[in-house]
């Protein structure tokens, strides 16, 4: 009976009935009440992140930028997002619509979520994939109608089309990429998922993809430092390089320069990590055979998040993009390398604990000291994953990426499908 249940994969097993009850509740019970299980809190108006979107449309019809300004957004906000947003004009939409534009949203960030895995996932990274989409970090993005959700589907789509066989499906996963990259820039990490192609098609798709990254960031730089300028910075609720820095700037002044030159050091030691991970490939004496789908997801995610990361600050719906790697995270639990097995138990358990740091922070709050502590779980939480996946990125490149003074014949085993 089980096996007939699972046999399209234990995540919809788990994931459908979960989402299901999450729709009925909060017609039942209303988006303040539902979300206030996870401690967040419903603006009014709701949707504000699809909301920023559709007033801005709003401005435009009416002959004005809302890039520099946008009297029709209820906070006053400026139009933070790529203008090619805007051209949802054409088909007449505005505020009125925000809350069904904001449930398209919603349905395509679980159909991402439910479509990228594949059947062959067991039932455990299926778990831990529902925890991620359960969090408060993902239902963050959620009640706030944040287009990432659309982006998630997008990169899943690439995922899906990459790891097929057929170079149309592999086409049209690139193509995805692309619009999730040109919709709002950062997916354009996820494209590290075409190492999965294999060396030939590599050797040049790489440099025209980067050739075609550059060329549109190039003639966008205007536009991409007006969103820059016009996005504010997180520091609660947020993951990235500087954050730890801005929270201890905040909460203690006299530790920033050292909280600064921390975040050199770590950002160096994740490098480090990367280069130390490609060049000890083949040293173990035995090495697993991965999953090409869950490879594929693992580059796209992990790349996206390492990347993001990388940029500064980031909300933590942004965490959503952390459901990718978990299926091979999980797997490389059981690696017989013993540098492999600790960086991927490290890099899931704080992977979790950061897509809930929320629910962390709100259980913390009322002991003494505890909503530092729960700041302190946080901030060492997004650290770790970030120096475990940049180590495992390089532990995980395509056996035709030479490494130095590794045996030829077990170099890249861990990822034989990508040969």
């Amino acid at each position: 009976m089980i096996r007939t249940l699972t046999r399209w994969g234990w995540l919809p097993l788990l994931a459908i009935p979960a989402i299901l009850l999450f729709a009925i509740s909060l017609q039942v019970m209303g988006q303040v009440r539902v979300y206030d299980w996870w401690g967040l809190k419903v603006h009014a108006p709701d949707f504000e992140d699809a909301r920023s979107i559709t007033s801005a449309i709003e401005y435009a019809r009416e002959g004005h930028d809302p890039g520099e300004s946008n009297p029709r957004d209820p906070w006053g906000r400026p139009f933070n997002y790529p203008r090619i947003w805007l051209a949802l004009g054409q088909l007449g939409l505005n505020q009125s619509h925000t809350a069904g534009f904001s449930i398209f949203l919603s349905i395509s960030l679980y159909i991402g979520f439910l479509m990228f895995p594949g059947s062959r996932a067991g039932w455990f990274p299926s778990a831990c994939i529902l925890l991620v989409m359960f969090s408060p970090a993902v239902m963050m993005g959620v009640k706030a109608g944040n287009i990432d959700q659309f982006m998630f589907f997008l990169v899943a789509m690439g995922i899906l089309g990459i790891s097929q066989s057929g170079r149309v499906a592999q086409a049209a996963g690139v193509i995805a990429m692309l619009a999730g990259f040109v919709l709002k820039i950062f997916p354009v990490f996820g494209l590290g998922a075409i190492l999965g192609l294999g060396r030939r098609h590599c050797l040049w798709l790489g440099p025209l993809l980067v050739l075609v990254a550059g060329i549109h960031g190039w003639t966008q730089l205007e536009e991409l430092q007006r969103m820059k300028n016009t996005t504010p910075v997180g520091i609660a609720a947020s993951y990235g390089r500087d954050v730890t820095a801005l929270r201890v700037a905040a909460e203690l002044p006299q530790l920033a320069n050292a909280a600064r030159i921390g975040t050199i050091a770590g950002t160096v030691m994740g490098f480090a990590l990367l280069a130390f991970g490609a060049l000890s490939r083949g040293r173990e004496d035995r090495a697993e055979s991965f999953d090409v789908r869950s490879m594929t997801a693992f580059h796209a995610g992990a790349m996206i998040y390492c990347g993001t990361f990388l940029l500064g600050s980031n909300w933590d719906y942004r965490l959503m993009f952390l459901a990718f790697p978990l299926p091979l995270l999980v797997a490389i639990c059981r690696h017989p390398s013993r540098s492999m097995k600790w960086s991927a138990i490290l890099a899931t358990a704080s992977l979790l604990a950061s897509c809930w740091s929320i629910a962390i922070w709100g259980l913390l709050r009322g002991i003494p000291y505890g909503s530092q502590a729960s700041v302190a779980i946080d901030e060492a939480s997004n650290w770790i994953v970030f120096l475990g996946l940049m180590f495992l990125i390089g532990r995980t490149l395509p056996a035709w990426i030479p490494a130095p003074w590794a045996n030829p014949k077990t170099c890249g085993q861990g990822s034989a499908e990508f040969a």
